[in-house]
């Protein structure tokens, strides 16, 4: 399976003071044999660094996609796809975050999965049954079944975890999503994807996942986050009252 997983899969990692977790998630990554892109904001903790120290092993399985400063994670993960599609031809893209929330041995069983019936998305879910996500606070729960909630309501029952950030898209259909109109700049660019993906047709399959706690630095999530979601739903919900 590692020559295969090798050939078909980029994992897609943004990162601002990750490095400690980057540090525990980038071995088991490259050891099963997928190739990995970290998009870095140019982190004051040697985030970069690590990455760089990794290469020294890995060679060009590992790269490292420098930005110039905080950006956000929404326009990471939308200038490493961008950049993935316009030089190399990968089959399939995940995304995961560098917090250890997310299990690197279930990109196998994803990569199995959106091949069973050609899926165009994997999406691990908290909110299906069989998910949980474990060590959250209340609050963080409650917004995150909130906020898919609100989701489903504005965009529909495409899905049950619109904020999940634990996803594998097939390569061809990311191509056909125009990247460059993605503005969200943080954790709504995972409900603007979505939007994108129901608007096209694709076929979306999703699986139950446990989500952790991260294991080390802070989250990312603050009230600027969640205006931006607000005012990307209420875009959305505009949108398509006059389509």
């Amino acid at each position: 399976m590692q020559e295969d997983v090798l050939q078909r899969i980029v994992v897609v990692i943004p990162t601002y003071n990750e490095a400690d977790n980057l540090s525990r998630l980038l071995p088991p990554l490259l050891s099963m044999g997928a190739s990995v892109l970290v998009a870095d904001d140019s982190s004051p903790d040697g985030t970069a660094d690590v990455v760089r120290e990794h290469q020294k092993r890995h060679g060009g399985r590992l790269r490292l996609l420098l930005r110039p400063q905080r950006l956000g994670m929404g326009s990471a993960y939308r200038d490493s796809y961008i950049h993935l599609l316009s030089s190399e031809t990968p089959e399939f893209i995940a995304q995961m975050d560098a917090d250890s929330s997310h299990p690197p041995e279930s990109l196998t069983d994803m990569l199995k999965s959106i091949q069973s019936d050609y899926y165009d998305i994997v999406l691990c879910s908290r909110l299906v049954r069989g998910g949980s996500y474990e060590g959250l606070p209340p609050l963080r729960r409650l917004i995150t079944r909130c906020a898919s909630l609100l989701c489903r309501i504005v965009i529909g029952n495409f899905v049950k975890d619109y904020t999940s950030g634990f996803r594998l898209w097939r390569a061809s259909a990311l191509r056909r999503i125009p990247l460059q109109l993605i503005s969200s700049k943080s954790f709504a660019f995972q409900i603007e994807m979505l939007w994108w993906a129901r608007r096209l047709g694709f076929r979306v399959l999703e699986v139950p996942m446990r989500f952790d706690r991260r294991s080390k630095g802070k989250s990312k999530m603050n009230l600027f986050t969640i205006i931006e979601a607000l005012r990307l739903l209420l875009k959305i919900s505009l949108s398509d009252c006059f389509r």
